[in-house]
């Protein structure tokens, strides 16, 4: 097959892709690249492709960096057809072009087919709205209580109604799984609903609200609260009972490091993201790593459930525990910055939440979000 029908091919495989289930994504120029298959075009040529994706990844390169925000995710089965013909091509041109020795003029043409083919679909990703998830964070229920992490019950179920009423949809960890990993869509105006710590009146009084508005949470539980029984908690048994429903998903919040120490410079820190004066760094980093294993691993004896998400103890973080977190297999991980996700923070995996305070009512609620949005 000659190159002028690999390119007719490609742009039939183009046309036939399904706007619902292509999108663009934010990638570097060489991650966009290595996903259209230009790593293995170029024979014994690892070494100058490297050089070449760190090329185009300045800022200015081949003038307005054309690569830029270029990577299309279809669904599996036609993302292999198209990651094949694309191969293909290039495969073609880099072969012909090593035999003459010019390597970055292959390159560079590649890289132009690539732009070529995505241009072809900038108006499917034109058609999904952009994303704007709101992710709201709340802590403990209890009558006649408001303050900063308590909400009485009757507040909490006027904040449902209040969302339900002005068009949002509550979603699930595993839709927002499917969008990061097949594009698959969101509600319109999606909300996602989380309560810390795993208090006894998440599943006495939230739980039950949540059931009769139809609407969806997840609870970050600290793992030892339910080892050792703690009386203001929910037990195992309460939280299989909520999973199994299917209204709420419990994840990690870590086995027992929901505290504050003195830090290496004598300051109050967060436990999870700082050393005491008497640990070396070796020391901390074992700590976090035997805390966040050891409750992941009952977590999910207890709940025969993956845990996927990961919320940090007063939303505090650093390197290390964001890298150990993913290598754990939590690839969603929580802060508690008010700020409205849009899609580079769900590609992320770094979701900010909205604290609603026990004194906030439902038409409040809806205020906060409406200004947020862009």
């Amino acid at each position: 097959m000659g190159l002028a029908d690999e390119v007719i091919g490609l742009q039939g495989a183009v046309m036939r892709l399904s706007p619902s289930v292509m999108r663009l994504r934010r990638r570097s120029p060489a991650a966009a690249l290595s996903f259209f298959g230009l790593q293995p075009a170029v024979p014994g040529g690892r070494t100058r492709y490297r050089t070449f994706l760190k090329k185009i990844d300045k800022k200015d390169a081949f003038g307005t960096n054309p690569f830029y925000t270029v990577c299309v995710y279809p669904g599996r089965t036609q993302q292999r057809a198209l990651q094949k013909s694309v191969s293909t091509l290039i495969r073609g041109l880099g072969e012909v072009s090593m035999k003459q020795g010019l390597f970055t003029a292959a390159a560079f043409i590649a890289g132009m087919l690539v732009m070529f083919v995505l241009q072809q679909v900038v108006f499917a990703a034109e058609e999904q709205p952009e994303v704007e998830l709101p992710v709201l964070m709340y802590h403990d229920f209890q009558p006649g209580k408001a303050d900063s992490i308590t909400v009485p019950p009757d507040v909490f179920e006027e904040q449902l109604a209040a969302l339900n009423e002005a068009g949002y949809t509550s979603i699930t960890l595993e839709e927002i799984h499917a969008y990061r990993a097949e594009g698959a869509a969101l509600p319109e105006k999606p909300v996602l609903i989380t309560f810390d710590d795993g208090y006894r009146s998440n599943y006495e009084y939230a739980y039950p609200a949540l059931q009769e508005a139809g609407m969806h949470a997840v609870i970050f539980a600290i793992a030892e609260r339910r080892e050792s029984g703690a009386d203001n908690h929910f037990t195992w048994e309460e939280a299989r009972e909520m999973e199994a429903e299917g209204t709420v998903s419990i994840q990690h919040h870590t086995y027992d490091m929901h505290y504050l120490h003195e830090g290496e410079t004598g300051a109050e820190e967060a436990s999870l993201i700082s050393r005491t004066p008497e640990e070396t760094e070796l020391e901390y980093e074992m700590r976090v790593r035997a805390d966040l294993a050891k409750a992941k691993e009952l977590m999910e004896m207890e709940l025969d459930t993956p845990v996927t998400a990961f919320s940090f103890p007063f939303g505090k973080y650093n390197e290390f525990s964001v890298d150990i977190s993913r290598e754990m297999g939590m690839p969603l991980l929580f802060t508690i910055h008010p700020v409205m996700n849009e899609q580079e923070h769900l590609e992320a995996g770094m979701l900010h939440r909205f604290n609603v305070p026990g004194d906030m009512n439902g038409d409040e609620l809806i205020a906060m979000l409406e200004n947020e949005r862009p």
